[in-house]
């Protein structure tokens, strides 16, 4: 699972900060880069639990929410500024 989750986040994982994230799970940066290669943080092997991977989910579902919201500000305040140029 944990190389799924690194596969399917591989598009944005440059964009991400993946400490404030794991910070927003309740987990140490640390853990959350381990989890997503497969290790324990002592060279053994494991894996995001199930309830794990739905918090990690909604931690990334809660940010895309602020993230759009914040894009249709910037697109509103915008289209005010073209219109008060326009007048």
């Amino acid at each position: 699972m944990a190389t799924e989750a690194k596969n399917t986040l591989r598009p944005v994982i440059s964009d991400i900060n993946f400490s404030h994230i794991a910070r927003s799970m309740g987990k140490s940066p640390s853990w959350l880069y381990h989890k997503l290669d497969n290790r324990d943080g002592t060279g053994g092997f494991v894996d995001f639990s199930s309830e794990e991977l739905i918090q990690l989910s909604e931690v990334l579902k809660d940010l895309a929410c602020r993230l759009n919201t914040a894009a249709d500000e910037l697109t509103f305040t915008a289209g005010q500024l073209v219109t008060a140029k326009a007048v």
